[in-house]
């Protein structure tokens, strides 16, 4: 039903996402992107902008084609997925931008700051061929976390292990982390990592190999 396809992402949640719907993935191979600092950058130049979610969907968007052009440049002639998710995290006034955490010590200090925010979880997915890009999307569904302790986050934390490495935000929304979450806005798919439905839709358009 679908071409296969590769994932340019280490992210066990995309690949269950894609596996899960009938995709088959002939290889997941890392961009190896040093995402960290390519979003300090990007945050730096958005830094007082008057629509940071904007902001953060062309940034999202731009590391989402890095890492599908980087991939596609070592695997000719299949298609090549890259995706990428920023937590838009709003208190008052103030946007701030959360990628993967570096360590289990900064992810404790994401999942705590999380309580009793809003966020929109900007969530970007490119398919490259040949070197160039074919297809792209952004969508940006939205999390409201309930009021929670520490201790609270440091449950969650024990339950996710070091999965919540490759989670944006440090909140893995397909397990214990939806428990700190009152409410969800928007694809699920999306909220997940993936947009997933844009994607399939898509690949159906292609020919088979």
């Amino acid at each position: 039903m679908y071409p296969s396809v590769v994932l340019a992402s280490r992210s066990v949640a995309r690949r269950r996402l894609l596996e899960g719907a009938g995709v088959v993935l002939s290889a997941c191979e890392d961009a190896a992107l040093d995402e960290d600092e390519l979003l300090r950058g990007f945050a730096d130049e958005a830094r007082g902008a008057e629509t940071s979610e904007s902001a953060a969907a062309a940034a999202a968007m731009t590391l989402a084609e890095m890492k599908a052009l980087r991939v596609s440049a070592r695997c000719p002639g299949v298609f090549v997925v890259g995706g990428d998710q920023i937590v838009a995290r709003r208190r008052g006034d103030v946007c701030e931008w959360l990628g993967k955490p570096r360590d289990l010590g900064e992810a404790r200090e994401q999942l705590c700051g999380h309580s009793g925010t809003t966020s929109v979880l900007v969530t970007a997915a490119v398919v490259a061929r040949d070197g160039e890009r074919v297809w792209g999307v952004v969508e940006r569904p939205r999390a409201e976390f309930r009021r929670f302790s520490a201790e609270d986050a440091d449950a969650v934390l024990g339950l996710q292990g070091e999965e919540t490495l490759l989670a944006a935000g440090s909140c893995l929304f397909e397990g214990a982390g939806l428990g700190l979450v009152s409410r969800l806005e928007g694809d699920f798919f999306s909220v997940l990592g993936l947009p997933l439905l844009g994607l399939l839709s898509f690949l159906r358009e292609q020919p088979l190999s």
